[in-house]
């Protein structure tokens, strides 16, 4: 897809935001609280304790640094920097380092670390100003940012259909997930949220893939693979699912009724 102008049209009022309206009930944006801003530029606090203000706000003003950062952790992670995946990897930074992104996916029962929200707005001038990334804008109205001196043909799209992994890998991936049981089983819902969950598990099966690739193998391994599938809000192991339920329902003719539990 051609890249467009620096502002996309169709946001060239301040008073729009280019965030869908799901996106927009999940973000939203705040004044600063940590104090004077002309001090906090003065202070320049490390990381660490940056990272401990923003999750006391639970809101982040990104800069350009700091989204420049996100896009580059986006590109080696093989992930589209769509503006809810930039959002969420900025929050995701400025909680943790770099490193540890998966371990925010890591609770019990699938409970992922809430992440500090991002200021939609001020990410959006934030990516148009800055001469480091270029701002395109999707045929379904959101916007994707990318780095103005890196190719983009190294995304992965999750949701191609083509099975791309050998069949050692799918054979792994059963059995691993076969041999889960108990709070185990459960996985966060959202493909991107599990996919992150799993890395931090370290199976052999997903040995030298990057969460790309992972968000790949969850989309398949639900949508043609049958290994996993949604039980309530969790996504468990297929045989524990209630995708189950409904493809048995679907062959019998019959209705499928969620029970408790899924």
């Amino acid at each position: 897809m051609a890249r467009n102008s620096r502002r996309p049209q169709k946001h060239a009022k301040r008073t729009g935001t280019p965030a869908d309206a799901e996106t927009q009930t999940m973000v939203t944006s705040a004044s600063p609280t940590h104090g004077n801003a002309a001090a906090s530029r003065k202070e320049q606090p490390n990381d660490a304790s940056r990272r401990g203000n923003v999750l006391r706000s639970q809101c982040c003003r990104p800069t350009e640094a700091d989204v420049v950062r996100a896009l580059q952790s986006l590109y080696q992670d093989q992930l589209k920097p769509s503006s809810r995946t930039l959002r969420r990897r900025i929050g995701e930074l400025a909680a943790v380092a770099p490193g540890d992104v998966a371990g925010l996916y890591v609770g019990p029962g699938a409970n992922s670390r809430k992440l500090p929200s991002v200021d939609v707005a001020l990410l959006w001038a934030v990516c148009e100003r800055c001469s480091a990334i270029l701002v395109q804008t999707e045929k379904d109205g959101d916007w994707t940012a990318l780095l103005a001196d890196r190719e983009t043909t190294t995304f992965i799209d999750v949701f191609d259909p083509v099975d791309p992994f050998p069949v050692h890998v799918w054979n792994g991936a059963a059995a691993y997930f076969a041999s889960l049981s108990g709070d185990d089983m459960h996985l966060p819902g959202g493909r991107y949220a599990c996919a992150q969950a799993l890395l931090a598990r370290k199976p052999d099966f997903l040995a030298n893939f990057t969460p790309g690739q992972v968000c790949h193998i969850v989309e398949i391994a639900m949508s043609q693979r049958k290994l996993l599938g949604y039980c309530n809000n969790s996504i468990v192991p297929y045989a524990h699912s209630f995708s189950m339920k409904k493809d048995r329902c679907a062959l019998q003719q019959r209705t499928c009724v969620a029970e408790n539990g899924g």
